[in-house]
């Protein structure tokens, strides 16, 4: 079942505000599957999806505050997971 929402999720993220975004992450991660004792590639996986909400592709325009703070909340919720 976690592993249907997860994907429903990532379905989800493709068109959210950041902070719907951030609540999904923080659903993502109380999930058991991605939990402290979760296999590597399950934080892989969280990583794939903020950094696909990050758009590391695009040209990064500073002047856009959206874009800024799309990349920064990407960073702080990205954070986590390496430490």
């Amino acid at each position: 079942m976690e592993r249907y929402i997860t994907d429903l999720i990532k379905k989800s993220v493709q068109d959210v505000t950041g902070l719907e975004f951030k609540l999904f992450m923080d659903f993502l991660r109380s999930l058991s599957i991605f939990g402290d004792t979760a296999p590597r590639e399950s934080f892989q996986e969280l990583i794939e999806i903020i950094q696909a909400q990050a758009d590391l592709d695009a040209q990064f325009d500073v002047s856009d505050i959206d874009h800024i703070e799309r990349w920064t909340s990407c960073i702080y919720m990205a954070l986590p997971i390496f430490t």
